[in-house]
């Protein structure tokens, strides 16, 4: 399980992600509230955003 958001309304989502095992990735952009839920920080829009973290799950399944 992979969530991603950069907003206060995400941090329930990335606490069930974490808590069950998946992973949590908060946009460089995000409040540093949302920040410090998430299990990892991605850069923002401008730093290439999402794709670091879609690119290691694509490593990971093989693709």
């Amino acid at each position: 399980m992979l969530v991603a958001g950069d907003g206060r309304n995400d941090v329930g989502m990335f606490e069930w992600a974490v808590r069950i095992g998946g992973r949590a990735a908060a946009m460089g952009q995000a409040p540093d509230e949302v920040k410090a839920v998430a299990g990892e920080l991605t850069g923002d829009m401008i730093e290439g955003g999402l794709a670091p973290v879609l690119d290691s799950v694509a490593v990971a399944s093989g693709v």
